[in-house]
């Protein structure tokens, strides 16, 4: 079967294998503008395949017409040192020279133009057929004698673990293939010639293999060997580099050889034209031949790694010569792929369609049942649930009943009493639902009875308010009022302020605001003891505010009044006029309430009612004279 090698397609600025990333930044390794069409190459050159060993490592930079050293050195071979080199310089495309002990290169004259089928062709013919079409690469050389088929093969030696563990895994190139990257960096003029002889390392010097010989050379044709050489031989260095770069042969043998003597691995030599102008076409080879001991340790060094770097680097034709790869494309495959790739087989395909097929049917009938075992536990809570919610909606309903149905007694008795104005004193307080509000009291005269009519209207509490009785006597006027309740739950502002004017001032006139309240309740308590208990119902006395007991159904309350009316049977002093006259209001009003609950006591002699209802007028009349008189003034 034939096996066509890679051969790059691509323009000059082809795709990259990475952006870069970011890291110190030096003369010469600062990022390529990105505005140019520059494209930096990272080339690794292990010098022994183990990972604890080192790697020389160049960084280059350049398109078609321009290179630029940007570093040189050794890097640990592990994948971390590695991963940081390239972070470090932004490097888009990393390479790795391959093992020499374990390639070939094969070198032929082709006319142009040169088609991939053609290079298929040779490939086919000279390299081993036993090499994968992976390891394989071929590239072509124009230079002023024609063109050069270059065709590489790597088909054995060791490899080195972290390969497979780059991402992305780099590209490997064939050291003979990197001394035809290094002519092509000196111009390709007539006659050129480089040579590198390879040490492989091993852990015993018995066991070591012949060194090989990399050479490339540019004459009338273009030439390369990779050969195994016997040093034994003095005439074999200089006859195989005489093979490719013809008279310079003996010059270079006798100088790798005095390179190579001291040396355990390698040593790189190149004539001394070609390796003039490689110092010329380079920027930053001068700065880096410096710090590595001159042109020559430089070129020692790191010639394959800066060959690599300019196949890279230049041409299509000659950058296909980096496309080596560590593994197969199965092998590099990741499970997606090779999933794939699986199912790309129509056999495979159909057997998966059907089981597909298969297990959908089953699903289609087992999915109801499925839906029914997980929907049953649900519907169970569901109709629990649905209890729970009737259950919440009637004890709602029950309360929202329970709210309508309930007054506020305490609210409506304290509305009642702040829309009663002075001289007003309720003896009895009814609220019920069933028939309202109803009051039985006394008033001072029918103005203040028919401001407290007035009151109860306006708070909006009650309707339909009427004096059900009204009686005029000389204490007063005795009455009977109903109203029916229309907003129990309304918030009624209070019509009088008793905090801008307090009941102790409304009772007893303003010299009794900075009275102690303790004295005067004595006072009160002490004429009430003197006096003795009534036998009914107390009336009490509220000015500008009356006080009622409630209960759930029918509510009837009294307040005790401030001053005490004799028991059946007791008698009051007698007061003259002029006891009467010295009196101030607070003691007027005092002895006033308290001979008009006497008046009223059942079983009293008429005399004496007589007496007291006389008094009680006068105590009246000294009220208001008192009331009337200017603060501090006499009566």
């Amino acid at each position: 079967m034939n096996q066509t090698p890679r051969i790059a397609t691509t323009s000059e600025g082809g795709a990259t294998q990475g952006a870069p990333a970011s890291g110190p930044q030096t003369l010469d390794s600062r990022r390529p503008s990105r505005t140019t069409s520059l494209r930096r190459v990272l080339v690794l050159s292990p010098a022994h395949p183990s990972p604890q060993t080192e790697c020389e490592f160049v960084c280059m930079e350049g398109d078609r017409d321009r290179r630029r050293l940007v570093e040189v050195g050794v890097v640990g071979a592990s994948v971390s040192a590695i991963r940081d080199l390239r972070k470090r310089l932004g490097a888009i495309e990393t390479l790795v020279v391959a093992p020499p002990e374990g390639c070939l290169i094969r070198a032929r004259t082709v006319p142009a133009p040169v088609t991939p089928e053609s290079l298929g062709l040779l490939s086919e013919g000279l390299l081993p057929p036993d090499v994968a079409t992976y390891r394989r690469a071929a590239g072509v050389v124009d230079h002023p004698g024609g063109s050069t088929a270059i065709l590489t093969a790597w088909h054995s030696g060791a490899t080195w673990p972290w390969l497979a563990e780059l991402n992305p895994e780099p590209m490997l190139v064939a050291p003979g293939a990197c001394l035809v990257g290094l002519l092509h960096l000196a111009g390709l003029s007539t006659p050129a010639a480089v040579a590198c002889l390879w040490r492989p390392n091993t852990p015993r010097a018995s066991d070591a293999p012949p060194p090989t010989l990399l050479a490339a050379g540019l004459t009338t044709n273009f030439a390369t060997r990779s050969i195994r050489l016997d040093l034994d031989e003095p005439d074999a260095l200089a006859g195989a580099i005489r093979d490719v770069g013809g008279d310079l042969g003996n010059t270079l043998a006798s100088e790798l050889s005095a390179v190579t003597a001291n040396l355990t691995r390698s040593g790189v030599v190149m004539d001394a034209q070609a390796r003039g102008r490689l110092a010329t076409r380079m920027e930053g080879w001068d700065q880096h031949a410096a710090s590595a001991g001159g042109p020559a340790s430089l070129l020692s060094k790191h010639a394959l790694g800066l060959g690599a770097a300019a196949l890279s680097l230049g041409p299509a034709s000659l950058r296909s010569l980096c496309s080596l790869e560590h593994r197969s494309a199965d092998e590099r495959a990741g499970a997606l792929e090779r999933a794939s790739a699986w199912l790309g087989v129509r056999k495979n395909a159909v057997r998966v369609a059907a089981a597909a097929l298969s297990l959908a049917i089953v699903a289609l009938f087992l999915a109801p049942l499925a839906r029914l075992a997980a929907l049953e536990p649900k519907a169970a809570a569901l109709a629990a649930g649905e209890q729970a919610r009737a259950e919440a909606v009637r004890r709602a309903a029950l309360y929202k009943q329970l709210e309508r149905d309930r007054w506020p007694m305490t609210k409506l008795m304290s509305d009642v009493s702040a829309a009663a104005p002075e001289g007003i004193t309720l003896d009895f307080l009814r609220l019920s639902p069933e028939q309202g509000l109803a009051l039985a009291g006394s008033a001072r005269d029918d103005a203040v009875l028919a401001g407290f009519q007035t009151n109860l209207n306006k708070t909006g509490l009650f309707d339909n308010v009427k004096i059900d009785r009204s009686e005029t006597s000389s204490s007063g006027v005795e009455f009977d009022l109903s109203a029916r309740v229309a907003s129990p739950h309304l918030f009624v502002k209070p019509i009088d302020d008793f905090a801008a004017r307090p009941l102790v001032v409304r009772l007893y006139g303003e010299a009794a605001a900075v009275a102690s309240p303790t004295s005067v309740r004595a006072d009160e308590d002490e004429a009430g003891d003197a006096d003795g208990d009534e036998s009914e119902s107390d009336p009490s006395q509220l000015s500008g505010a009356s006080s009622a007991a409630s209960s759930s159904n029918e509510t009837a309350a009294s307040t005790p009044t401030r001053t005490s009316a004799p028991s059946s049977g007791g008698t009051l002093a007698p007061l003259t006029d002029e006891q009467i006259s010295a009196m101030d209001a607070g003691t007027a009003t005092r002895e006033w309430g308290a001979r008009r609950r006497a008046s009223r006591a059942s079983g009293i002699d008429p005399a004496e009612r007589a007496r007291l209802e006389s008094e009680v007028e006068k105590l009246n009349a000294r009220m208001k004279a008192a009331r009337s008189a200017p603060p501090g003034g006499s009566p």
